[in-house]
């Protein structure tokens, strides 16, 4: 077998090894239904974030880009107010607690069941422990 046959067996076989990964991608491929940058409340974040629905679950992504300024106790919750309305004081007031926020840098992914996402006008980050809102998007 020659060089130019052994290179071409190789990348013919490497080409197979990659249908998998490419198939297991778009089976588990979700419906994005809102997407979009953070606003500036006390502090920047940067990186875009989608909430896909995922059968009856949501999956809020922030992407590979995100970062903000780290805090204690910063959570993501998804508000029924309008970006505008809310505040460090109202910022949890019938909001629904997503979860706490891993990193204040990268991408993570959060799932949430059994929300209704039509009843909620926002997606905030928020430190709960000194009532100070970080960020918010209009979803």
């Amino acid at each position: 077998m020659t060089i130019a046959s052994k290179l071409a067996a190789a990348v013919f076989a490497g080409s197979a090894l990659f249908a998998a990964p490419f198939a297991i991608q778009g089976a588990l491929a979700q419906e994005v239904v809102a997407s979009g940058d953070w606003t500036k409340v006390s502090f920047r974040a940067k990186g875009e974030w989608s909430i896909a629905k995922d059968g009856d679950a949501l999956i809020i992504t922030l992407d590979e880009d995100f970062s903000t300024r780290r805090g204690p106790d910063l959570k993501i919750f998804l508000s029924p107010k309008a970006p505008s309305a809310i505040n460090g004081k109202n910022a949890v007031d019938g909001s629904v607690l997503v979860a706490e926020l891993s990193s204040a840098r990268g991408a993570q992914s959060y799932r949430i069941e059994g929300v209704d996402l039509s009843n909620y006008k926002s997606i905030i980050i928020h430190c709960e422990a000194f009532e100070k809102l970080w960020t918010v998007a209009a979803i």
